[in-house]
Formats: structure tokens, C-alpha cells, sequence
């Protein structure tokens, strides 16, 4: 009959000390056994076979890598046996190391790339010597709904992208009328936002890159709604801002922005003319008359723009002062 062979050496802790005498740990404990078992000044060697486990001592098998601060790497005597020990923690658990045969699968970086999300995956290395694979550090699945496009900080980040450095005049403008709707906000609630937006994109058309028929409020609502699928409504009220299907029908336009943005404009419409109309090219205030001999003066009298402008005179005017008197009843209201 064949010898039984002997049991792989292990190490123990001492016993446990009183609670209240609980030194500080030697290993300084990152784990939760040296913060509260008392230290020891060495943990014995027990190499004899014959020796049996203690009950409180029973070798623990772990598959994931504890470790200690005394200690990182395994000694000869760990290797030899098989067990990993942390010798200076009071709590010195033994447990096996992981074998190589243990292993399902080698130890190699595997590209988690499942097909729904393939389109959204980027591409990149898992080793010098291999190509360029896509791999994807999200193992979930992505949504693909598109980020909302109706607020004022995507509006504001995108005019910025498209004016500030093509156009700083025009947008020292915009950014004086985005001002002016976030003052309409009290007597607009919930729409305030919606306003705000329009007003970062209003002018957007006149961006070099966006031109195509030179008409700023038609490019700039078919680039909203073409690129950045923005919602109607806040497409409708670029097209339309400040009476432009007047100045439409004087450049032979007007078939295009009432087939594709509707022939009356939608509501908000009036506050934006407001916020337009009381702003100068640099941004400040300015009454809707001054406004309206500014834009005269800069175009010249046989201007397209001018001629649109003499028209819509009446509209831009009403519009201004409609919202003018509401912002008057607001003050009394708090006034008293």
C-alpha cells in the first residue's frame, strides 16, 4: 500500500489577543484582518505533516489576489508548497495560488466587440504586433438616441463653433440677443429655454461654411434640421425670425421657406423679434427705432435688406412693444 503523502505545509496566525490590547499591525493593514487581530513579531513555520489544522486556522482557497503591504511577490518556500502568505499580517490566511492548468483560457487581451455595438466601437491596438481591431471599453449596450437639441447650452456651443472665430462682430450680436431672452424668461416659463436656443442660432446662416443661397434664416434652419435633426419648432423660428418672409419674397425665396418651414411663424416668434430688434451689432441695447435706422444706414438705401426692412417696419415694431408692455405689467405685478 502506498504511503500517504504528506500534507502541504501551511502557516497560522497566534491566537487572538484580548480587544483591548490591539497593537498597531506591522503591515499598516489595507485589509480588514490587520485593523482589527493583534500583530505578531513572527508567524511560525509549521513544517511537521503530522500536525493537524487549527479550527480557526483552516486554509482558506481564494481565486482572487490578496495581498498585503508587507509583501507583493511569493518566496521559494511559496513556491514549493503551492500557498501564498502574507507572513507578517495577523490574520496569515493561506490559500492556493492560481496553477497555469487551472486555467480556462490564456492569459491574453480579448477585443469586446459584440455587432450592436460594432458602429460605435473605436479603433485600437491590443498589442504592438497586431492591427488595429475595435475595441469597445463599454461592455453595454449604447444608446443610439440622439443628445437633445432643443438647449440653450448645445445652441450656444454650437453658434460659438460656427461665429466666434469666422464672425466676431455677428457674434458679439448673438450673444447680446441670447441676453435679451434670458431677461423674457419671467413671463415666458417653461419656453424660456426654447427662446434662449433661438436666439444663439438665429443669425448662424451668415457662417461662411453654411451658405448656400445667401439667405441666412433659410441656411441656417436647413442646417439645423438637415445636420442636427434640431426640433421644428426651433427650426421654424430661425427661418422666420424677424419678418424674414418679407425679406424672402424680395429675393424670389419665399416658395422655399413656406413649402419647407410653414408660411406663418410660430409662436415665440414675436419674442424673438424683441430680442433681436433691441440689440445692436456689438450686443447692446438699443430701442427698436434706433435699431431700425442702424440697419437702413449700414445696408444703404437700395439694399435688399433695406427695402425689407421699410416693409416690415410695422410687424417688427408691434412685435417689440407687445413684449415691452408685457415686461411693464411684470415689474408692476412685483412692484406692489
Amino acid at each position: 500500500m502506498a504511503p500517504t503523502p504528506p500534507a502541504p505545509a501551511y502557516r497560522a496566525r497566534p491566537p487572538s489577543a484580548p480587544s483591548s490590547a490591539l497593537p498597531e499591525t506591522p503591515c499598516g493593514g489595507p485589509c480588514p484582518p490587520c485593523r482589527t487581530r493583534p500583530s505578531s513579531p513572527s508567524v511560525p513555520e509549521l513544517a511537521d505533516a503530522s500536525r493537524t489544522t487549527p479550527p480557526n486556522r483552516a486554509l482558506v482557497p481564494s481565486t482572487s489576489p490578496r495581498t498585503c503591504a508587507t509583501r507583493s511577490r511569493p518566496d521559494a518556500s511559496d513556491r514549493a508548497t503551492g500557498y501564498r502568505v502574507r507572513p507578517n499580517c495577523p490574520d496569515a490566511t493561506a490559500y492556493p495560488a492560481p496553477q497555469p492548468a487551472q486555467l480556462s483560457r490564456p492569459l491574453k487581451p480579448l477585443a469586446w466587440s459584440p455587432a450592436s455595438t460594432a458602429k460605435d466601437a473605436t479603433p485600437a491596438k491590443t498589442s504592438p504586433d497586431e492591427p488595429y481591431t475595435p475595441v469597445d471599453v463599454h461592455p453595454r449596450r449604447r444608446s443610439v438616441e440622439p443628445m437633445n437639441k432643443n438647449t440653450a447650452a448645445w445652441a450656444r456651443d454650437l453658434a460659438r463653433k460656427h461665429l466666434e472665430t469666422s464672425l466676431p462682430r455677428r457674434w458679439a450680436h448673438t450673444q447680446g440677443v441670447a441676453c435679451q431672452a434670458r431677461t423674457l424668461a419671467p413671463i415666458l416659463g417653461d419656453h424660456a429655454d426654447l427662446l434662449e436656443a433661438a436666439a444663439w442660432l438665429h443669425d448662424i446662416g451668415y457662417a461662411p461654411d453654411l451658405i448656400q443661397t445667401g439667405f441666412h434664416p433659410l441656411d441656417g434652419a436647413r442646417h439645423l434640421r438637415d445636420t442636427h435633426r434640431a426640433a421644428e419648432h426651433l427650426c421654424r423660428l430661425v427661418a422666420h425670425h424677424s419678418c424674414a418672409l418679407i425679406e424672402a419674397r424680395e429675393r424670389g425665396l419665399a416658395h422655399h421657406l413656406i413649402s419647407e418651414f410653414g408660411a406663418m411663424a410660430p409662436n415665440l416668434d414675436a419674442a424673438l423679434i424683441y430680442c433681436d430688434m433691441t440689440t445692436s451689432p456689438t450686443g447692446a441695447y438699443l430701442s427698436v427705432d434706433q435699431r431700425l435706422s442702424e440697419i437702413k444706414t449700414r445696408y444703404g438705401s437700395d439694399h435688399t435688406v433695406t427695402r425689407a426692412i421699410i416693409k416690415s417696419t410695422p410687424c417688427l415694431t408691434s412685435a417689440t412693444e407687445k413684449i415691452h408692455q408685457q415686461l411693464i405689467e411684470l415689474n408692476r405685478r412685483f412692484s406692489t
